[in-house]
Order: structure tokens, then sequence, then C-alpha cells
């Protein structure tokens, strides 16, 4: 399976590269591009999460500080 890394942008195919000592991101810019897309769609729901979009109507607080993802364009 493939592995995406965020912030760093790094594509790894585990199954014939455990070490990650192969970026793949250029030689399979498409694969990496939905990897990151992705993996921004879930952090993006872990804070609305956070923020207590999956507790409607409840007193949600959450306990801690949400610490945005830091990415470069």
């Amino acid at each position: 399976g493939y592995k995406y890394l965020l912030p760093a942008g790094e594509l790894h195919d585990l199954s014939a590269d455990r070490s990650e000592a192969h970026d793949l991101a250029a030689t399979q810019p498409k694969r990496a591009a939905a990897m990151r897309a992705a993996l921004i769609a879930f952090f993006n729901g872990v804070q609305a999460s956070h923020a207590g979009a999956d507790y409607p109507g409840s007193d949600f607080t959450p306990t801690n500080e949400w610490k945005p993802l830091q990415l470069s364009p």
C-alpha cells in the first residue's frame, strides 16, 4: 500500500519500499494529488468534529485548542 506524508508531500509504496527511501510523488503525481486531497479532507473533518459538528444539540466543548494543519501550497 501507499503512504502519503504531509506536509512534506512525499509518496511511498510501502509494499516495495518499507524503509521509505524512494519518494514517488514526482513519478506518480495523480496518485500523490489524490492522496493529498483525501488527507486534507480527513483533517478538515477532524477539525469540524473537534469543534462539535459530530455532537449536535449537546454541550460538547473541546478540551484543547485546535492546531491547524500547516501545509505548503
